[in-house]
This record gives structure tokens, sequence and C-alpha cells, in this order.
């Protein structure tokens, strides 16, 4: 790869209308410039190459920090873009040769691109994630329960099946509050929970929800999210609600898989 070449980055499109903001650096804390492609508009970044081509992203697979650097400049753009109107963002790694090879990629997928648009018009995504904070400890071994194995077999059988049942009591509960939750938006979707890891909880995940919410509503779903929070906390589990969001989970667009050649 010649020397000092460099790959463009792009964090989504945006509506022409759109009053465009002051923005933030972007992936390496590189500049963001905003490029007009027929009926959208694309920010993009200028990124050395021998840094950000696909051989890169393999050496950084496992690099958590590397990763999470990248990720953090590419929300802070589409942060400030959801700021100033609607936005579709792309999903990483987004790199492309040139401006044309961007150009060709967006005429490509140019009705995904306006469905999109039309989808997140005057739209937000909105976050909703539920904890359970009663879970129980393993059964104590040296309790007088446990005097026999006989007896240790039969408390261990009770406790489990008050375990599953007081698991199945929460799903419904919580199957309950999130039904409750898609009336306040005009989609929602329950993707898988995540781990302790990732989401820096103790409790465990319950509901991974997010939300589209037209950006005219929000006072009124914030309050009913307030309200489904209290209910929540008498089931003893806990609610996060944070936005508004970029409509990833409602607008994003598959980047492409590698990066496209020069024109």
């Amino acid at each position: 790869m010649p020397a000092n070449r460099e790959l463009i980055h792009a964090y989504g499109v945006i509506d022409p209308s759109a009053d465009v903001p002051d923005w933030p650096p972007g992936v390496a804390d590189a500049p963001v410039e905003v490029t007009a492609f027929g009926q959208v508009v694309a920010m993009t970044s200028a990124l050395p190459a021998d840094e950000f081509e696909p051989a890169a992203w393999e050496r950084h697979a496992d690099d958590a920090s590397w990763l999470g650097s990248v990720a953090a400049g590419h929300h802070r753009v589409l942060q400030a873009a959801i700021a100033a109107g609607d936005v579709v963002p792309f999903r990483l790694p987004s790199l492309y040769g040139d401006h044309e090879a961007l150009r060709r990629a967006l005429s490509d997928h140019a009705g995904s691109i306006a469905e999109a648009i039309e989808r997140v018009r005057g739209r937000v995504e909105w976050a909703v994630k539920l904890y359970r904070s009663d879970e129980s400890g393993e059964p104590d071994t040296d309790s007088e329960s446990a005097r026999t194995g006989s007896d240790y077999l039969i408390g261990r059988s009770r406790q489990m099946q008050a375990r599953d049942e007081a698991d199945a009591l929460v799903e419904d509960r919580v199957r309950s509050l999130y039904d409750r939750l898609r009336e306040t938006s005009v989609a929602a979707v329950r993707n898988p929970p995540q781990d302790r890891l990732l989401s820096g909880r103790s409790e465990p995940m319950v509901l991974n929800a997010a939300l589209l919410v037209e950006r005219t509503g929000l006072a009124d779903c914030q309050a009913r999210i307030d309200e489904i929070a209290q209910q929540a906390r008498s089931f003893g589990i806990l609610t996060e609600a944070s936005g508004p969001w970029p409509a990833y989970n409602f607008a994003s667009l598959a980047s492409a898989d590698t990066v496209a050649g020069p024109a």
C-alpha cells in the first residue's frame, strides 16, 4: 500500500436540510467533513491507510482499548449529528478507498438509504435496560437441611424449583414491562441482554430494549419510562434509560466488508 495513502471513513448520512453543527473530532481525532452525494450528505474523515486498513483491524481484533477509541470517535460524531437533525448511522468499520468509492456505494444503496431516512425522520432512539436485583446465592450446603446426602438433594431440588419459578415470574414481569415500553414508541426491538462485562453492572441484565421515539414526544416517553421504572422497582427490577441516540437499531446500514479500492 503506497505511503501516506488515506482512507475515507464514513460515519453516516444526514438529510441535506439539517443544520450542520460544529463537528467534534472524529476517529483518531481526525477532522470531520461533509460532502453532498445526490440526495444525502455524508459525514467523513480521512484516516491514514496504514493505521486503518483491513490488516490493522485484524491486528487490533482483541485490543479493547483501540476498538473502544475508534468506536468513541465514531459515536461522538453521530451524537453531534443527531443533535442537528435526522441521521442514518453506519456501523463500524465503514472505510472506502476514496470519495468516488463512497459515492458508488451510496448510489448502489440509494433506495435503502432513502427508506432509512424516512423511517427516522423526526425520530430518535432511546435505550432502556432492566436489571434483576434480587438474584439469590448458591444453596448453603452446611445448613441443617444438608446433614445427609438425601437431605441435601431434596433441599437442592426444592431450591432449584423455587429458582425456576422465580425466573419464570421475572420473565413474565419483564415481558409485561416491555409491552408497556413499546406503547411509548413508534417501534421497539428487544436485543439480547449484555453480560456484566459489557453492562458494567453487577446485576444481571434481563432486558435490553431500544425504542424509536418521536422527537416531539420525548418528554411524554421519559415520563412513561419513569412510571414503569417505579413499578419495576417494586418487582426487584432496576431500570436504566438513556438517549437520545442515533437510530442504530432501526436505520443503520451495514458498512462495506472490505475497503473499496480507489477509482
